[in-house]
């Protein structure tokens, strides 16, 4: 664009190089044209008698210099918190209204918009409706096997020997978490785990107990025996 341009009803008229280059630029250099043919038009319609200082326009191009670099200061923050979303489960939604889950591959920019790539397809972020750490997502989903697997046991009043081999895994499993991971445990899952290895271990001793009884009552029975034949 040259320093002289025409001004037409008050409005800036662009000669055909700048009309051409024009349709190329960014939001950015679109605002400033817009300011400098503000600018000039004020220039134009000024009161010739009273003429504004050539100090307030000083002024108003450093104010406009000052908000076009926040303005750039603030895009580049944006993308940067953008990137920091790499790796993380985020929850979205389409420009339909439908919903969408996974993890961010990428970020990319388009335009004027920032984009994240999840499952090879890319969305706005600003249609981001959650996000969590990939630490989140995975205690998460542990809790949810763990909860499965609880699940398939018998309740107390069922549960059999037959069951123990499961009712090992479930508190290996259980013990293998960490701590951060063992708070997102549902409490009424670990309570029934802790139940039902409090009923297999009594049927347990008990067990042994019946068991230990009916040899002492053997070998009662066997001395008794030898002691009839030997009189």
């Amino acid at each position: 664009m040259s320093l002289v341009q025409e001004i037409q009803d008050g409005k800036y008229v662009s000669d055909k190089t700048s009309s051409t280059s024009t349709t190329s630029k960014s939001k950015t250099d679109s605002t400033k044209e817009m300011f400098l043919q503000l600018l000039v038009t004020e220039m134009q319609y000024q009161d010739p008698l009273q003429p504004t200082d050539n100090s307030e326009y000083v002024k108003e191009m450093a104010t406009f210099s000052q908000v076009e670099a926040l303005n750039s200061v603030s895009d580049k923050m944006n993308e940067l918190q953008a990137s920091a979303l790499v790796g993380n489960y985020v929850t979205v939604t389409d420009d339909d209204g439908n919903t969408a889950n996974g993890f961010v591959e990428y970020v990319t920019t388009d335009s004027d918009d920032i984009l994240i790539s999840i499952d090879g397809k890319t969305y706005s972020v600003d249609n981001i409706t959650s996000v969590q750490d990939s630490s989140y997502y995975e205690a998460g989903v542990l809790a949810s096997a763990f909860s499965s697997a609880m699940a398939k046991l018998p309740s107390v009043s069922d549960v059999t020997s037959q069951n123990a081999t499961d009712i090992a895994n479930a508190r290996a499993y259980y013990n293998a978490l960490s701590d951060y991971q063992k708070t997102f445990i549902n409490q009424s899952d670990l309570a029934k785990l802790t139940a039902l290895e409090t009923k297999l271990n009594a049927s347990s001793t008990k067990t042994d107990s019946t068991s230990s009884t009916t040899d002492s009552t053997t070998d009662s029975a066997t001395a008794t025996d030898t002691s009839t034949t030997t009189a």
